[in-house]
């Protein structure tokens, strides 16, 4: 899902800078946030018990990462780490907080629905 930067900055959306390598989540933490890449890469990942890092996808500007999450009030599944294959200085994103009242009529929808299938 991509929303319109005109639309991200009128709802109050802050744009952020990362480094390389750094997280913007991790696996088992609360979403609370729209994600959508402006500049760089984010790598989606997860480690086994092994230490092994299995890479689940890789976004790049133009995409978002993490909204599906949102929706189902569980903890991100996996972590979100800029890469700089692409730009090797930053990356910018857009992060909209969730209102209380729009994450729960959210998370009532999809509830409804999977009850319903």
């Amino acid at each position: 899902m991509v929303i319109d930067e005109n639309i991200l900055h009128s709802a109050g959306a802050e744009v952020r800078d990362y480094k390389p390598a750094e997280n913007i989540f991790c696996e088992g933490d609360t979403p609370n946030y729209y994600y959508q890449i402006i500049k760089g890469e984010v790598k989606l990942n997860n480690y086994n018990e092994e230490g092994k890092e299995f890479i689940q996808n890789i976004l790049t500007e133009g995409q978002s990462c993490g909204e599906a999450i949102l929706f189902i009030d569980k903890p991100y599944p996996m972590n979100a780490v800029f890469c700089a294959f692409i730009n090797p200085f930053f990356l910018i994103y857009s992060a909209i907080p969730l209102s209380c009242a729009w994450k729960s009529a959210a998370f009532f929808l999809n509830a409804f629905i999977t009850n319903s299938l």
